[in-house]
């Protein structure tokens, strides 16, 4: 027993250990109480009973109250409607509230909001406030979740809340505040649904550091570290926002007014509020930053997308938000750092001039801009407006330590060029003073300001390589450089056509072709072919295709002209085959003679194939029953297009009718039959 003791002791620490570290996860309410609401996340469809949903990680729950629900509750100047119709003011009340009953959640909540159905006459008000507990007892103060500050509510359509987020804890409870003016109906609250969210299942802040978004190589002033949508979890099953994209001309600064324990579950609850909640399809934002300075990409496509964060504003402007609730509280330092070096690299690749006012939207308005001083709302906060003014000014000043970034718009870098080729480059730095081109070192063109576009005859220039180089020019005497290296192609592709495997003849018009073509420099893309000179429209290249010639027996020359990716086209290349759809034709006499039977064949198109001369004797006059074909000697040469004669012993010809038949050389078939009492003839094709 003794020497079991310190494993004992061991077991008991643990356990404490454990269940100390469980209490606080479960409810951490100091923190909890010192932050604000955050927005709300989802509302699913209600039913009788609670329901759950889950987007991979994500775990939504719904308690609904209406009908005869609105009775468990406490009524202090309310009352609920007949027949569970609602909820509402009593007669003459000017204000009063509902205090809900507590109720659990299945799991553990992270952020809640809210959603109702009713009428709100005019000079009313409807305010929703929310707690929570981790175990029924120890409740968290009120919380008011104000109305979604971009709602425009269709006629008849829910009211919906902003997110709050909570610490864990599966207890929850609401109070509905009412109001009314002397001269005014009482709202009424048809049905309630608060929607209970846990998005803490997902990646982790260390591995999200590790998926940023790869470096851009334009130079000027670089972009900050920005973790990937994968990187934070994004659930992309959830996202069905097509990208559209517009140049932006202004950045509007938003604040979430989140609880941010984990920003990265923050992150994946508000794109599951805008995509399915709000029905948007994705994040809103365009790009996220934490208290730490971590920077997370949001709306899903890429470099001037359009996003969704000030409505009428969306188009022509990028909208950052800073994770947490700044109405009272100042930006974390690294938050701030963070937001100065977006705000400058924004500038620079957008030529937005920190400090400027420009005219967007019909109005001039500041270049950089709160999400109020453009709608009805406090965001991004008292706090971080008041700071814009400097933010302009510190991004401005950052801008000054970089050159200016250029891009060479064409061609793209590696690609092959020929001919008179379109040359554009731009910066979209502020600072700009003027680009330079250069052709291996050797000044081709100048000009002051953006885009610089210059016609490069690259006849002149030897095929292969070449390097273009674009300087932009900055006022601060910083230059910035871009270099492409670009594939000089003035040489026509080679190529071949072969028709039918090298056929001399054909008698089906749809033939096959074999093409080959090859090109050092651009690569062979595209083909014309013709049929007897007529040309047909140009097409993507393939090495093989079927063909139907036109129409009428005879020579046909199937021609093509190929084509490099630089619209070189090559010298015309073809082949010929003889359509010939004839079978052979036979004389219209025979001849039996003392000792033979002898009859007259002709094919002009491909010639005869003698060789294939036969004869077959019938005993029914040739009704049903025909002998087996035999060789028949035949004058002439193989392909002869001179009339034939073949003949046979007048000694085997032992049946009462007889037939002949021959084939040409593009396989047509051709046979006669006649009576040895009476002659007659009938011709047909055989399609052996």
């Amino acid at each position: 027993m003794k020497r079991d003791a310190p494993l004992l002791i061991s077991v008991a620490i643990l356990w404490f250990s454990l269940a100390l570290g469980l209490s606080y996860v479960l409810t951490g309410w100091p923190q909890w109480r010192q932050q604000g609401p955050i927005r709300a996340l989802f509302v699913a469809k209600s039913g009788p009973s609670p329901k759950q949903a889950a987007s991979r990680g994500l775990q939504a729950q719904v308690w609904r109250t209406a009908g005869e629900g609105w009775a468990q509750g406490e009524f202090e100047g309310t009352m609920a409607l007949e027949e569970g119709a609602g909820l509402q003011l009593i007669p003459g009340g000017a204000q009063g509230s509902y205090t809900s009953r507590s109720w659990k959640a299945s799991f553990p909540i992270n952020a809640l909001g809210w959603e109702w159905q009713g009428i709100c006459p005019q000079g009313t008000e409807v305010a929703i406030q929310a707690r929570v507990s981790a175990d029924g007892q120890d409740w968290s103060p009120w919380q008011e979740i104000p109305p979604f500050h971009e709602e425009q509510r269709d006629p008849g359509g829910p009211w919906v809340g902003e997110l709050m987020g909570v610490p864990l804890g599966g207890h929850v409870q609401y109070k509905l505040q009412l109001r009314s003016s002397p001269t005014s109906a009482s709202p009424v609250i048809e049905a309630l649904t608060l929607t209970l969210l846990n998005s803490l299942r997902g990646p982790q802040i260390k591995a999200a550091k590790a998926a940023l978004l790869p470096p851009e190589e334009d130079g000027g002033v670089p972009r900050p570290p920005i973790i990937s949508r994968a990187g934070w979890g994004a659930d992309e099953s959830l996202t069905n926002w097509e990208p559209e994209y517009r140049w932006p001309k202004k950045v509007i600064i938003h604040h979430t007014v989140t609880y941010n324990p984990d920003p990265l579950a923050t992150l994946r609850a508000i794109h599951y509020y805008h995509a399915v909640t709000r029905k948007w399809g994705d994040i809103g934002y365009n790009y996220l930053i934490d208290g730490e300075g971590n920077i997370y990409e949001g709306r899903k496509g890429g470099e001037g997308v359009v996003a969704g964060h000030a409505r009428d504003y969306n188009y022509a402007s990028i909208g950052i938000a800073l994770l947490g609730d700044f109405t009272e509280k100042r930006m974390p330092p690294a938050m701030e750092e963070a937001l100065m070096e977006m705000l400058a690299w924004i500038a620079d690749r957008y030529g937005i001039a920190p400090q400027g006012r420009t005219p967007a939207w019909g109005v001039e308005r500041p270049n950089v801009l709160g999400h109020r001083d453009l709608r009805s709302t406090s965001c991004p906060g008292e706090q971080v407006y008041r700071r814009l003014f400097y933010l302009r000014a510190m991004a401005a000043q950052r801008l000054l330590a970089y050159p200016p970034a250029a891009t060479i718009e064409a061609p793209r870098p590696g690609g092959a060029v020929g001919g008179k080729t379109r040359v554009e480059a731009s910066s979209s730095s502020p600072l700009l003073a003027q680009m330079e081109l250069y052709v291996d070192d050797q000044l081709v063109s100048t000009s002051e300001g953006s885009p610089l576009v210059w016609q490069w005859d690259t006849t002149s220039y030897h095929d292969g390589e070449h390097i273009l180089k674009v300087v932009a020019r900055g006022y601060q005497e910083l230059n910035g450089e871009l270099a492409r290296t670009v594939v000089v192609d003035n040489s026509p592709p080679r190529g071949s056509i072969v028709i039918n495997g090298g056929a001399a003849y054909t008698r089906d018009p749809v033939v096959s072709l074999a093409l080959a073509a090859a090109d050092a420099g651009a690569g062979v893309e595209d083909m014309e072919l013709a049929d007897n000179g007529q040309w047909r429209a140009k097409e993507r290249f393939h090495s093989r295709c079927e063909w139907r010639l036109s129409q009428g027996d005879g020579a046909r020359n199937i021609a093509v002209r190929f084509w490099d990716g630089v619209g070189n086209p090559s010298p015309v290349h073809s082949d010929t085959i003889m359509l010939d759809t004839t079978p052979p034709l036979w004389d219209r006499s025979c001849t039996l003679g003392q000792d033979r039977v002898q009859i007259g064949v002709q094919d002009e198109l491909s010639g005869l194939v003698v060789s294939s001369a036969e004869y077959a004797l019938s005993s029914d006059d040739g009704r049903e029953r025909w002998g087996p074909w035999q060789p028949s000697p035949c004058s002439g040469s193989e392909g002869s297009k001179e009339s034939q004669t073949i003949s046979i012993p007048l000694s085997t010809l032992s049946g009462t009718a007889i037939r002949f038949r021959m084939m040409d050389r593009a396989g047509n078939w051709s046979m006669v039959s006649f009576q040895r009492s009476a002659i007659s003839f009938g011709t047909e094709a055989d399609s052996r």
